[in-house]
């Protein structure tokens, strides 16, 4: 397990699109996270 506030929260909360990000991207089956709308994510969500 590693030290608190090493960023473990921040990580599974963009990987699991709860969250956004600042710099870089993110594709998640070929597809730019950032650009996915809302009901997008939400399917992606809900069935993994």
């Amino acid at each position: 397990m590693r030290p608190s506030k090493s960023g473990k929260s921040t990580l599974l909360d963009v990987v699991g699109m709860l969250d956004g990000f600042q710099e870089g991207e993110y594709l998640f089956l070929d597809e730019s996270v950032h650009s996915l709308k809302e009901k997008k994510k939400s399917n992606y969500t809900k069935n993994t």
